[in-house]
């Protein structure tokens, strides 16, 4: 399976083939070194760059007889959505559908139970509203945005001249809603949506302090 280009660029030809080969099937370091005409150390070495990374994972084979252990590696669960290049075309595709078969309020509905799940791995514990919104801000980032936080007054605004899911933002009916319900998750505070889409999309959501969740001990300041 071909990689996305962004990452064969990114990695370079040596390690791009050595997982494409691990798409195929988990391999050992020999297996890999003699299919892509390399010594085995320098496989080594680019495997474990790629683990380091998260790309693969090193597991252990089980053997009849005792020795030196065994291992072989394969593609880490975490990294497959990012080898395949049929996931953002799928999504496009799905939420092209389902906008000619949902009434608006219920894709909005259905968008934000999306954006709440896709939070869920990264919503914040402190009970600082200020807090909050920076681990929310850390979260949009690793999305593919590139996150910034405004303060004036009572209000905290995230704000973003990328949005990571563009492709689907073109028209208000698209991703705001879900970045709306993901920003609002982790920052645990109701959260608006005052996202521009003409002359250059731009996120911005707006974040009232004295709206935030209180804290176990009834406080919601800082």
């Amino acid at each position: 399976m071909a990689l996305p280009l962004w990452i064969s660029r990114s990695l370079g030809g040596t390690r791009s083939s050595l997982l494409e080969e691990l798409q195929r099937e988990p391999a050992t370091v020999d297996r890999l070194a003699s299919r892509l005409g390399l010594a085995s150390h320098a496989v080594r070495g680019h495997l474990a760059v790629l683990e380091r990374d998260a790309f693969v994972e090193r597991v252990a084979l089980h053997r009849a007889t005792r020795g030196k252990p065994a291992y072989q590696y394969r593609i880490a669960s975490a990294a497959a959505a990012h080898l395949s290049s049929a996931y953002a075309a799928a999504i496009l595709h799905l939420v092209g559908a389902m906008k000619q078969r949902l009434p608006p309020a219920e894709l909005s509905a259905l968008l934000r139970a999306a954006g709440r799940q896709l939070a869920l791995r990264s919503r914040a514990m402190d009970a600082r509203p200020r807090s909050r919104v920076e681990d929310a801000a850390a979260a949009f980032t690793a999305l593919g945005g590139t996150a910034e936080i405004v303060e004036r007054a009572q209000i905290l605004t995230l704000t973003s001249r990328c949005c990571p899911l563009a492709a689907i933002t073109s028209d208000p009916a698209g991703g705001c809603d879900l970045l709306e319900a993901f920003v609002a998750e982790i920052a645990h505070a109701p959260v608006r949506q005052r996202c521009t889409h003409d002359g250059g999309m731009r996120c911005v959501f707006e974040i009232e302090r004295e709206q935030a969740a209180p804290d176990a001990s009834g406080h919601s300041g800082e």
